[in-house]
């Protein structure tokens, strides 16, 4: 009987060195796998650095142009600013310059209605008679009887006679 006790010993041992075996490999197997892991992981590892790099650039470019657009804000509210301050001025200027201008128009418009009548002209360098030739937007032209053409400017025109 002892005979077969030690067969049946064997065959469990031989039974066990086998799955000892096949455990061995697959805890080789493992090694190999967790090996592998490691590889990745530090492979992940590497481009997540880089990652968080590139998300560090953007968010300081992202804070720049935040900045900028601060700046490009306040200097468009100062351009606005200084643009409304001149189209003040700039009404201002003209309405100055109609209430100048209205009396060399109103000279204007009369002689217009007088070209190719004759008239006399009173100026600052003295009085001109003849025909009214044409009238620019700031002189009138007068051919006087000897044919002479004279150019008054209109703005130094102190009285209009028709003849």
């Amino acid at each position: 009987m002892r005979g077969e006790h030690v067969e049946a010993l064997e065959t469990t041992v031989r039974s066990l060195d086998e799955r000892l075996n096949a455990l061995a490999n697959l805890v080789n197997e493992l090694m190999v796998n967790v090996s592998l892991i490691r590889e990745q992981v530090e492979e992940v590892t590497l481009n997540l650095g880089g990652l968080i790099n590139q998300v560090n650039y953007v968010n300081t470019a992202v804070s720049e142009l935040q900045s900028q657009s601060v700046q490009s804000t306040t200097a468009i509210d100062a351009l606005t600013g200084q643009l409304l301050s001149v189209t003040t001025t700039l009404a201002d200027v003209q309405a100055e310059l109609s209430l100048l201008t209205a009396p060399i128009e109103a000279v204007r418009e009369q002689l217009t209605a007088l070209i190719g009548t004759t008239a006399t002209i009173d100026t600052d360098a003295g009085t001109i008679t003849g025909e009214i030739v044409t009238v620019g937007t700031d002189f009138v032209q007068v051919q006087e009887p000897s044919g002479a053409v004279v150019l008054i400017p209109l703005s130094n025109i102190n009285l209009v006679d028709a003849a």
